[in-house]
C-alpha cells in the first residue's frame, strides 16, 4: 500500500515558497496532497493566510473549537480524494507549518486512528486541544517537531510546552531545533526527510 501524506501550511511572506512540491525528491513513494489555507487575511500585501476566521485580538491563538471544523473537513477531503483514486488507506501522514502544524495537532487529537506520522514545523498545540490529550491517546503515533530558537511568531517555549502535551499523551516526539526564526533549517529538513522515510 502506498502511504498518503497530507501537507497543511499557514504562510506569511517569504514562507509561501515552502510547499509539498519541495518534498518529492526526498519522500518517495507517497501519494501527496497539499492544501494552502482557505482564508486570506488582511493586509493583502503581507500575504497572510489562516485555517480559521480571524477575530480581533486572536492572532496566533486559534482554539480547538475554531480548528476542529477544518480538521474534520480535511479528513473528509482525504477520504474523498482516496476514494476517487480507488485507494484504501485508513491512515495518512501529515506535515504542517505554523498554523498548519496547529491544525495537524488538532486533527490527530480528534482522529488519532487516522494518522500515522505527524510533522509539526514551527507550530503549536492550540488552546483546548490539551483537554483531549489523555495518557495513551497518541502512543502509536510518531511526531517530528522542528522549531527555531529565535522564532518571533511562535516562541520556542510554546513549542516545547506543546511537545510536553503530546508526550504526556504517549506520543514519541523527535525534536529538531535551530538558531533561526519562523522557518525550518536545512538540518531539520534533512531530519524530517529521514523521519518520513522510516
Amino acid at each position: 500500500m502506498t502511504p498518503l501524506e497530507y501537507c497543511c501550511f499557514s504562510m506569511v511572506g517569504q514562507v509561501t515558497k515552502i510547499r509539498c512540491g519541495l518534498l518529492p525528491k526526498i519522500f518517495l513513494p507517497v501519494i501527496r496532497s497539499s492544501r494552502r489555507v482557505p482564508l486570506i487575511l488582511p493586509p493583502p500585501d503581507k500575504g497572510g493566510y489562516s485555517w480559521r476566521e480571524l477575530k480581533p485580538g486572536t492572532w496566533g491563538s486559534p482554539t480547538l473549537e475554531e480548528l476542529s471544523l477544518a480538521a474534520d473537513a480535511l479528513v473528509s477531503l482525504v477520504d474523498d480524494w482516496s476514494a476517487s483514486l480507488s485507494l484504501a488507506s485508513p491512515t495518512f501522514d501529515m506535515v504542517g507549518f505554523s498554523q498548519g502544524g496547529a491544525l495537524a495537532a488538532t486533527l490527530v487529537a480528534l482522529h488519532p486512528a487516522r494518522v500515522g506520522k505527524v510533522a509539526v514545523l514551527s507550530g503549536f498545540v492550540p488552546s483546548g486541544v490539551e483537554r483531549l490529550l489523555h495518557p495513551g491517546l497518541l502512543e502509536d503515533i510518531r511526531f517530528f517537531w522542528s522549531h527555531g530558537t529565535k522564532d518571533e511568531l511562535i516562541s520556542i517555549e510554546r513549542g516545547r510546552a506543546s511537545i510536553e502535551f503530546l508526550e504526556n499523551a504517549g506520543a514519541e516526539v523527535q525534536f529538531c531545533q535551530a538558531e533561526i526564526g519562523h522557518r525550518v533549517s536545512k538540518e531539520c529538513w534533512r531530519s524530517l526527510a529521514t523521519f518520513l522515510k522510516n
